[in-house]
């Protein structure tokens, strides 16, 4: 859940308040409590010491008829709701009251917050010379003094919930005028920056009231439209000239281009010229490498070719001197065979 600034002030106030009423309903009460009760335990102290006193020739001389009196006298007090008056055997000398109370075993009370019963017993000695001859109990009804304790808490509560009422309203009227300006501060922000996506600039300024925080705040923010404003207009400058410059860019973007393409024109047109005389070499190359390997394979069959020419005449003459002998031999081979035939005779 979000709250605003003025919520939180008045919850903020609220809240402090009210701490600050808890504690001093607490402090006051305690304090009124503790008054009541010490006041009670003096009253007390002092209607048994002053009783006691009264009753003394009494209990000396035992003269009960009187006692009775007195505690019938005592009993016209407000809040009291017993007397006693005992001996020192703890005799009953004569009593008045609640009998329920009589009745119980008495037991003094030393602090009225620990009182269970609603009656806060105490007892003053009867002496004399020192010696002690009896004493009186007597027990006070505090049901009227938590009444009015519980009055005062209920009455300081009241009021305290009075002023925690009186401060929200007065928060929330504080708040309402101090966030009043903050409000115009929260809006105005917003209102800027639609009109920054819609590219307008003409807001109005705030008003300024007074000369607190707020109308610093105010002003400063007022400064920062101004400063906007003005950065913007600058900025539609600059963003004009950006504009005129990436046009020029891309014309000079444009005639690059042109003077780019045109020489990757001739580099290319150069490139295969290059490549053409490359090619060119490649083939003069490929042709003298054929042309000297012609030639040492001439040179490698014309040396055996000369070689056997040259001894063609000689081997003619040899070869006619082989046949000559041939015949030769032949002759004489059918000569030596017909002898044989003739004569039988191997020679």
């Amino acid at each position: 859940m979000k709250l605003s600034l003025r919520n939180k002030t008045i919850i903020s106030i609220a809240l402090i308040e009210a701490i600050l009423l808890i504690a001093l309903i607490f402090t006051a009460v305690n304090f009124m409590r503790g008054s009541l009760n010490e006041d009670l335990v003096k009253r007390s102290s002092t209607i048994a010491t002053l009783f006691a006193s009264t009753t003394k020739d009494a209990v000396l001389t035992y003269d009960l008829a009187s006692l009775e009196t007195y505690c019938s006298e005592l009993m016209n007090n407000p809040d009291i709701a017993y007397v006693r008056i005992v001996n020192n055997k703890n005799q009953v000398l004569a009593e008045a009251g609640d009998k329920s109370l009589l009745a119980r075993k008495f037991l003094k009370d030393e602090k009225v917050e620990l009182v269970s019963d609603g009656i806060f017993d105490n007892f003053a000695n009867i002496k004399e010379s020192g010696h002690v001859y009896g004493r009186v109990e007597l027990g006070i009804d505090i049901s009227s003094i938590n009444l009015s304790v519980k009055k005062i808490q209920n009455w300081t509560t009241f009021i305290a919930l009075i002023e925690m009422l009186m401060v929200a309203l007065f928060s929330f009227v504080l708040g309402s005028y101090l966030t009043r300006q903050l409000q115009g501060l929260r809006i105005a922000p917003k209102e800027v920056s639609r009109n920054i996506e819609k590219g307008n600039f003409n807001h109005t300024k705030l008003p300024v009231n007074g000369n607190d925080e707020l109308a610093e705040v105010t002003e400063a923010f007022n400064k920062l439209i101004i400063t906007l404003e003005t950065e913007h207009a600058r900025t539609e400058e600059y963003q004009k000239d950006l504009e005129v410059f990436n046009h020029t860019l891309e014309e000079k973007v444009k005639q690059r281009t042109l003077l780019l393409n045109e020489r990757n024109s001739q580099l290319e047109k150069s490139n295969q010229e290059l490549h053409s005389m490359q090619q060119q070499l490649i083939h003069a190359e490929k042709m003298a490498s054929i042309g000297q390997l012609v030639a040492g394979i001439a040179h490698e069959i014309n040396n055996p070719i000369g070689f056997v020419s040259s001894n063609l005449n000689t081997l003619k003459e040899y070869t006619g001197t082989y046949c000559e002998l041939s015949k030769q031999v032949q002759k004489l081979l059918a000569i030596e065979t017909v002898e044989e035939k003739v004569y039988g005779v191997k020679s």
